[in-house]
This record gives structure tokens, sequence and C-alpha cells, in this order.
């Protein structure tokens, strides 16, 4: 999962991801595995959360350019309808 997220090949010597976990103390390599394991988890989940959040912003902004275009051509349509059935009546009317 580090090397599609972050693009980090993370190293897993088998002698300490197969070691003697539950020991009541851990070695040095342990402790340090763990560390970056730990480390390599929470930055794979800020690229994930931020790209979440990023993918859901730009959907945010196409859907008000949405709302904004449909409104636009209501607005228009509106305008449109009201030339129409003001045409011959009120010529200076429809110029607006």
């Amino acid at each position: 999962m580090a090397k599609e997220v972050l693009g980090k090949v993370m190293e897993k010597p088998l002698n300490v991801t197969l070691s003697k976990w539950d020991a009541e103390e851990l070695v040095y390599e342990q402790i340090e595995y763990a560390a970056i394991d730990a480390f390599v988890s929470f930055e794979i989940g800020k690229n994930l959360f931020n790209s979440i959040w990023e993918r859901q912003r730009e959907i945010e902004i196409r859907r008000r350019a949405v709302v904004k275009r449909e409104n636009l051509n209501c607005h228009y349509q509106l305008q449109l309808l009201l030339l129409q059935h003001t045409q011959g009546m009120c010529p200076t009317l429809a110029l607006y």
C-alpha cells in the first residue's frame, strides 16, 4: 500500500516481521520497524484523506457550476418568453 499511495517501498525484513512480537521486551529492530510502520500508516491515511477531500471539492465546484448554468438558462428563457410576449406591444420593452 505504501508503494501504491506514497510511491515508497517499505523494507520488511523477515527476521523482524517474523520475530517474537509478544515478547516482554522488544528489541531495537522491532521498535524501529513498528515506529516506521506507524508513521507510514499515518502518511498513507493523510494522503488518502487529502485525495478524497480534493475529489469532494472538485465535485462541489462542478455541482455549483451546473446549478449556476441552470439558473442562467432559466433567466435567459424567462427573458426570451418576455420578449416573445411583448413584441409588437411595446417596442422599447422588447429591447431589454
